[in-house]
């Protein structure tokens, strides 16, 4: 008995002796699984905690957060309302649109001169605001007017009210 497991011990020796290289990762790791697999894919569109899914309305090409809806449409602005905390409202959108400067005080964060990602969108003022369980997105489409080409310069001047000196046209109706 004595004799077989030393003639096995010394075969085992003899091939693990003439190997003389260090094992590799290759040598470690289990065979891949094969297409057949049973295995559960891992899914890409996990989020974050505290992380906000897109909605499906649009504000200027932005996707607003999920359970935010529009509730008021002007010529030049939009503002929607949701649940979300504002801080998570502020993380969503920083990450979908590029701003000059970040403003924050108590009651809002405004980005100004934001522009979305996504969309070759306007230049937008965007201010988020605490409004007692609700949270306000206001979006301003910061775009110029277009200029009148066709008129006189003391034209622009009398549609603003003013003289060319800069003075008012009619006192009495000055503000």
């Amino acid at each position: 008995m004595i004799r077989a497991s030393a003639i096995a011990a010394l075969a085992l020796a003899s091939l693990h002796g003439g190997c003389k290289r260090e094992p590799t990762i290759v040598d470690i790791l289990p065979p891949r699984a094969s297409a057949t697999s049973t295995a559960q894919p891992v899914p890409v569109d996990k989020l974050l905690p505290g992380e906000l899914p897109e909605g499906t309305e649009k504000a200027y090409g932005l996707a607003l957060p999920r359970g935010f809806r529009v509730v008021r449409r002007f010529d030049d602005s939009i503002v929607a309302e949701g649940p979300a905390p504002r801080g998570e409202v502020v993380s969503y959108l920083r990450r979908r649109v590029e701003a000059a400067t970040v403003e924050e005080t108590k009651a809002s964060v405004t980005l100004k001169a934001a522009r979305v990602k996504a969309a070759k969108g306007p230049p937008l003022r965007l201010s988020v605001s605490d409004l007692g369980g609700v949270t306000e997105i206001s979006l301003q489409d910061l775009t110029p007017p277009p200029v009148d080409t066709t008129l006189t310069e003391e034209e622009r001047w009398r549609r603003a009210g003013l003289k060319p000196t800069g003075e008012v046209l009619d006192p009495t109706r000055a503000m």
